[in-house]
């Protein structure tokens, strides 16, 4: 851990659009937990792509966006895909 002193992030408000043209609005649970959000899969772990990219026909399926908590090892496949069509996946 290092000494810098910082402002802390308490919450987490996200809109998301969907192809179909309906909206959802995220409120993301226990922000300071949180260490990145990935809104691409460029951005997105090699070994969460099973889980961000699901399925190339039904959009429906697809995560709008990946949380990684900040105690995470990246490439452990540690990522939580959020908001589907049908709802937030945890």
């Amino acid at each position: 851990m290092n000494g810098y002193v910082r402002g802390t992030v308490t919450s987490i408000t996200i809109g998301v659009a969907y192809p179909d043209g309906s909206a959802k609005t995220l409120e993301l649970p226990d922000a300071s937990e949180i260490g990145s959000i990935a809104f691409h899969a460029l951005a997105v772990d090699e070994e969460d792509l099973p889980t961000y990219d699901v399925s190339e026909d039904d959009w429906e399926q697809n995560p709008a966006l990946m949380v990684y908590p900040k105690s995470v090892v990246r490439g452990a496949a540690a990522g939580i895909p959020y908001c589907t069509h049908n709802g937030c996946k945890k």
